[in-house]
């Protein structure tokens, strides 16, 4: 269960991913709540342009970069600090002497302001086509709100998985097909969050909860959520567990055991 697990239940917005940001094309926005796979889908749709010969240029989003100029962009390319239209005409500049490639901008919600502009103008300008995850619901930067709003761009939606799709996962990554029971209440848990699944489930096995019978996996106790798991649900995927009733309030208490009770 190590390394990614495979992508499952999204052909569709796969093949849109890939068709979105072909050499020529202006790229697309993948949109949904936290934890359902956004970044997931983008690395595999970028595979195909890698192949095609195209260089992937991979810019972040986050609080800790938000308070610098360009700071989504740090480390990526060589562009010396300076005044704001200066340092973001030599960073566009620098995409055009890469191309071609493929511009990917993750969390673009959290962009500092100069990299937003750098985002807008690399979509306006048709220098490369670009591909961009965000977290529904969040605010962002006026100008990312633009891509999509004045139809520079358009939208990949990511719904969380559903049952079916999460018992397909399951097998494959389980190596065998799992008991429908069992897997109707790992997906109920999780309210079909990829990021959840992947972090719950190998604990699940190490410790004996979810085993084979007669070649099929089932899932018999209650989970055992360690701290570090409700910490990693609450910070990445905090307003998908609010939805999650008895189990979440449960988890996010100071005084939590480490057997999670289910609703059942």
């Amino acid at each position: 269960m190590e390394g990614l697990w495979p992508l499952t239940g999204r052909d569709e917005e796969l093949r849109r991913v890939i068709t979105a940001i072909r050499p020529g094309a202006p790229g697309v926005v993948v949109g949904g709540p936290p934890g359902v796979g956004k970044t997931r889908l983008v690395r595999e749709a970028l595979s195909e342009s890698r192949a095609r010969g195209q260089r992937v240029v991979w810019a972040h989003g986050s609080t800790a970069a938000h308070p610098l100029p360009l700071g989504a962009f740090a480390g990526l390319l060589d562009v010396a600090s300076g005044e704001a239209p200066d340092t973001i005409a030599r960073t566009l500049d620098e995409l055009s002497r890469r191309r071609p490639l493929v511009l990917a901008v993750d969390d673009a919600h959290r962009l500092d302001e100069h990299s937003a502009i750098v985002l807008h103008r690399v979509v306006a300008r048709q220098l490369a086509p670009v591909v961009v995850t965000m977290r529904t619901g969040e605010p962002a930067p006026d100008v990312v709100v633009s891509l999509w709003k004045d139809d520079l761009l358009p939208c990949v939606d990511l719904d969380p998985l559903g049952c079916a799709e999460v018992s397909v996962l399951l097998a494959r990554v389980l190596g065998g097909p799992i008991e429908s029971a069992s897997a109707r209440r790992l997906w109920h848990l999780t309210e079909g969050s990829p990021l959840f699944l992947r972090h719950l489930l190998p604990g699940e096995v190490a410790a004996g909860r979810c085993t084979p019978s007669s070649g099929i996996w089932r899932w018999t106790s209650e989970p055992a959520i360690s701290p570090e798991l409700a910490d990693l649900v609450e910070r990445q995927i905090g307003d998908l567990a609010a939805r999650c009733g008895t189990s979440w309030i449960w988890w996010r208490s100071p005084n939590r055991s480490r057997s999670a009770p289910f609703p059942r």
